[in-house]
């Protein structure tokens, strides 16, 4: 068997007669090392997510196979508790550097099943028949949002980040329904605040959760603009405010942004011009424009992702 000091002795040599410098060898190596955390990274990623797959998977069967012969207090036990127990794991494992793989998953599934868990709660004890599902709505997005909010406080999980603005925006959208607020201006409302505070924390390190808030905002910004301008004078308002988007898009850098916009303006394009133009003699002209103002603002988007934002 070759000693490790012949293998060195044939490295200096074949380093001398061809060149290499020991900092290219040492670049070399640091490289080899950097794409096999990669590798390992990823792998655990996968294995950790398929795992918390699994467990909710395990516990969703097993809840669904003997939950009419469960009482009120099993019911509560196997979700709430289940949901608790995953959180106070996820927390005790956000001490190890080791397990950081594991968290994400892990928050996730225990959100799932401490939200369903209060409602069966709240179904088992606490309904008395009155049906009002605002009220337990409201109550159980508060909880959630309190917990998610103050442990992203102190632990800065992107996770945590988005269960947050989940529950945050659920629980507005359900109290701004209590107050009789309409539901194209709740949307509005809600989906303002969620574009304002992705805009808000755009230099932050929470960029993928961010594009999550950008697509959900503006989904629900756009819809309920359009539902309040519809059908009044100041309808043909709604292209501006889809260009507007697009402008936002650029600043906060959000290719999620831009093509939710775009699609808003094209839809609206073509909605406006089958409403007005569709029994007119210039329809096919109409078309044939309209096509072309699809592609200029197509090819527009594009440009913008590749100079601004990419």
């Amino acid at each position: 068997m070759t000693s490790k000091q012949d293998i060195l002795t044939q490295i200096v040599t074949l380093a001398t007669q061809n060149g290499i410098s020991v900092g290219e060898i040492d670049a070399a190596i640091s490289g080899h090392k950097k794409e096999n955390a990669v590798s390992k990274n990823i792998a655990t990623k996968i294995f950790s997510i398929l795992g918390g797959i699994f467990i909710f998977a395990g516990i969703s069967a097993y809840i669904g196979m003997f939950w009419g012969e469960m009482n009120s207090a099993m019911r509560v036990i196997i979700t709430l508790g289940s949901g608790f127990a995953a959180y106070v794991m996820a927390v005790i494992f956000a001490r190890e550097s080791r397990y950081l793989t594991a968290i994400t998953p892990l928050l996730f599934v225990a959100a799932l099943l401490e939200t369903g868990g209060l409602f069966v709660l709240i179904d088992e004890y606490f309904n008395n028949h009155t049906g009002n599902w605002r009220l337990a709505c409201l109550m159980v997005f508060g909880v959630m949002l309190a917990q998610q909010g103050f442990t992203f406080l102190a632990m800065r999980i992107p996770v945590l980040l988005f269960t947050s603005l989940w529950f945050a925006a659920s629980f507005f959208y359900i109290a701004f329904d209590m107050l009789n607020i309409p539901e194209e201006l709740n949307a509005v409302i809600v989906g303002m605040a969620l574009l304002c505070i992705a805009y808000g924390l755009r230099n932050g390190i929470y960029g993928r959760v961010l594009q999550l808030a950008y697509f959900f905002g503006s989904i629900m910004f756009l819809c309920g603009a359009f539902e309040l301008l519809e059908r009044t004078p100041l309808e043909i308002l709604y292209l501006a405010l889809t260009a507007f988007m697009v402008y936002l898009s650029v600043m906060a850098r959000s290719t999620t942004l831009l093509i939710v916009s775009v699609l808003a303006m094209l839809s609206y394009i073509g909605y406006f011009t089958a409403k007005h133009f569709v029994d007119s003699v210039g329809w096919p002209v109409v078309l044939i424009i309209t096509g072309v103002l699809f592609s200029a603002i197509g090819a527009g988007a594009f440009r913008i992702k590749k100079k601004y934002i990419s």
